[in-house]
């Protein structure tokens, strides 16, 4: 407990109240996650289950409203940047077979593991179901159920959810290699706005 407290007080917090952009240290000593990184931003409204399966790497950003069931180990690695109202469940109800002993289901939960790799950007309003691998440097759209696994730098859209594209391999591994990382640049500057010319 004293090595995560002590690991927990090493973490950059920022609390920047007109952004709406919050980290509460007593709300994270309350979840008692079972690791937890540097420089980790979440907007207020995040709320976990099974704290102790959640595990979030460096360099990582959720949004607000995120809800994290992780009743089955959830690891979010470093550099992960994820939306606001994002749901990852890592358990399911028992519905059916010879088994069942009520419905629409019974008190047994089956539980397989979630893992978001390095680098992955995850949109808005994203749903990841139980036993799901999220390959590095993947994108996945606004509004996907991820169902399936995710391969490395895929570009995923929809429900259900489809490879559209992948990112281009040689500029993801060289800004990589560079350490050239979002939240570790940027976490504490405003968006360049630049008009889209079509």
């Amino acid at each position: 407990m004293i090595k995560y407290l002590k690991r927990l007080l090493r973490t950059k917090f920022i609390i920047r109240p007109q952004k709406n952009l919050i980290i509460d240290l007593r709300r994270l000593r309350k979840y008692k996650l079972k690791t937890i990184g540097d420089n980790v931003r979440i907007i207020e409204g995040f709320t976990v289950g099974g704290s102790e399966n959640l595990s979030i790497g460096d360099n990582v950003f959720i949004g607000g409203d995120a809800f994290i069931d992780a009743q089955g180990e959830i690891t979010i690695n470093s550099g992960t940047m994820i939306g606001t109202r994002f749901t990852c469940i890592s358990a399911n109800h028992n519905y059916d077979g010879n088994s069942l002993e009520s419905i629409p289901f019974d008190n047994k939960l089956l539980v397989k593991p979630i893992i978001i790799n390095e680098n992955v950007w995850i949109g808005n309003c994203v749903c990841i179901i139980p036993g799901i691998e999220i390959g590095e440097g993947a994108v996945i759209a606004m509004g996907t159920v991820v169902n399936k696994n995710v391969p490395p730098l895929a570009i995923v859209a929809g429900n259900p959810m489809r490879i559209i594209k992948y990112r281009d391999k040689q500029t993801y591994f060289k800004l990589k290699a560079e350490d050239k990382i979002y939240n570790k640049l940027y976490s504490n500057k405003e968006f360049d706005i630049i008009e889209q010319v079509e």
